[in-house]
């Protein structure tokens, strides 16, 4: 099935699917983009991915079979009340304040889902509302969710999800919300999708508006790890697109891990609580405001309402038999955080002066939104072992998610002296550069981590990175520079 294909044809593939579906494959990642050619080319049953390449530059490739590669060129990581930091701001600030506006009006409320993958963040969105409203029939709500695969559309649709879709979600979550039906699938409650509609939709399209139009206008756009595989150009267009589509003072969402915040720079950056949100006004300089506190997600208790206790879904994993920092470590990437966390619950026991499981249990308690004994244990590893660079690293990410942006400056630059080649530590400050009003500075440590690349190939995975290659870092990077260059 495999077979290398050229440059060129690589190049001229590229071509076809930034016009086609809005994704970016550059030369640094071509190797992704041959993955999922001869993904497509097995579903298809072309003998090599040759022949599908062929068909594809030669303009006969149907609709049908252009709808299956863009199913195997996107990607859908995703699982129920994603990143908690911003589903506390959600809940504790900006839908309250939203709902208060709209009470007396007419009660209409619409949202852009944008990427939605398989459908767990439009459904935590209208679980979310279904809490914060008990008289959500007498409203209008409209939750729109587009995603360019369909088979993850189709998968939405039904409803129907496995266990991994609800690793470090609320406790209250699946005994409210999910019927558990066979091979162990929960499925969700008809009230709850119903407020949820799916499209298949190019949002680097032209007419991607016109598709939207019975939306418009949104109060408010989720659009998290998406925007980082498209290029430059289309990353304007579809920021460009969203401050059209949404309403005057309302909201867009990115990740909380976006790797740059320039091109966010015609909304206002707001601070709330642990998160940084977006709103669409006229630019203003910084403010970070951190008078408002609520309690965390799994605090705040409507009324006298009480969690049910969650069934245990973890029978078939016997902890006793789990009991070293690298399994804890392989559960906490593999989304089982809550087992990892009892692996080193009972590993420190015996080992407290293990930086290491002090800084994997940081990140637990990171992904869990507690960020502040995230900072706690990051502060623990580091006692216990001074002249580990990747310690202060998890530390000013924390920090900055806490919008403790100056000392979030001064452990990068800890970082930094521990290991002068941390590519990820000068992409951290060349963001946070950038949000504190230092372009220059931002543009020096930007040009600082593309040197740093250049050591690296295409395929080679960031340290400390989780999982990123350093092409796709490179294209993320250098768009990133020319925008501060422009």
């Amino acid at each position: 099935m495999k077979n290398k294909l050229s440059q060129q044809t690589l190049a001229g593939l590229s071509g076809f699917v930034k016009e086609n579906l809005g994704l970016r494959f550059t030369k640094e990642t071509y190797l992704d983009l041959e993955r999922g050619l001869n993904a497509a080319a097995r579903e298809l049953g072309f003998n090599r991915s040759g022949e599908l390449a062929e068909v594809i530059l030669t303009g006969t490739l149907t609709a049908a079979q252009t709808e299956i590669l863009a199913n195997n060129l996107t990607i859908g990581e995703t699982y129920f009340f994603r990143e908690r930091i911003t589903f506390n701001a959600l809940e504790h600030k900006i839908l309250p304040d939203l709902l208060k506006e709209k009470q007396d009006s007419n009660r209409r409320i619409s949202i852009l889902s944008a990427g939605c993958a398989t459908g767990e963040e439009p459904y935590s969105i209208s679980i979310l509302l279904n809490r914060l409203l008990p008289d959500i029939n007498e409203w209008n709500i409209k939750i729109a969710a587009v995603d360019l695969n369909q088979r993850f559309i189709e998968k939405a649709i039904r409803g129907e999800y496995s266990q991994w879709s609800f690793r470090n979600t609320p406790r209250w979550l699946k005994p409210n919300y999910f019927v558990k039906i066979e091979n162990g699938l929960f499925k969700l409650n008809a009230n709850i999708k119903k407020y949820v509609s799916f499209h298949r939709i190019n949002l680097t399209s032209d007419d991607a508006g016109k598709l939207l139009l019975n939306y418009l206008p949104f109060d408010l756009i989720f659009c998290r790890n998406v925007l980082m595989y498209l290029d430059k150009e289309l990353q304007d267009k579809v920021v460009k697109n969203f401050d059209a589509w949404l309403n005057a003072e309302s909201w867009l969402i990115v990740s909380v891990t976006e790797i740059s915040h320039i091109i966010f720079s015609n909304f206002k950056p707001v601070a709330i609580n642990d998160a940084v949100l977006y709103q669409k006004t006229n630019l203003q300089p910084f403010n970070l405001n951190r008078d408002f506190r609520e309690p965390s997600f799994e605090e705040y208790l409507p009324g006298s309402y009480e969690y049910p206790e969650e069934p245990n879904d973890r029978n078939d994993i016997q902890i006793e038999e789990l009991d070293s920092i690298d399994d804890a470590a392989k559960l906490y990437l593999n989304g089982d955080i809550d087992t990892a966390a009892e692996i080193i619950s009972n590993y420190l026991l015996d080992n407290i002066n293990s930086s290491k499981a002090y800084a994997l249990f940081a990140k637990i308690e990171a992904n869990r939104g507690n960020l502040k004994s995230a900072l706690n244990y990051c502060g623990k590893a580091i006692v216990h072992d001074k002249l580990n660079y990747s310690h202060y690293l998890l530390n000013s990410t924390i920090l900055q998610e806490l919008g403790e942006f100056e000392e979030a400056l001064k452990s990068l630059k800890q970082t930094i002296f521990l290991e002068p080649n941390s590519i990820l530590a000068y992409v951290a400050l060349g963001n946070l550069s950038y949000l504190t009003g230092k372009e220059t500075e931002s543009s020096k440590y930007f040009s600082n981590a593309m040197e740093l690349l250049a050591n690296y190939q295409p395929n080679d995975l960031i340290p400390d990175s989780e999982g990123m290659t350093a092409g796709r870092l490179h294209e993320i990077v250098k768009d990133t520079l020319e925008k501060l260059n422009a």
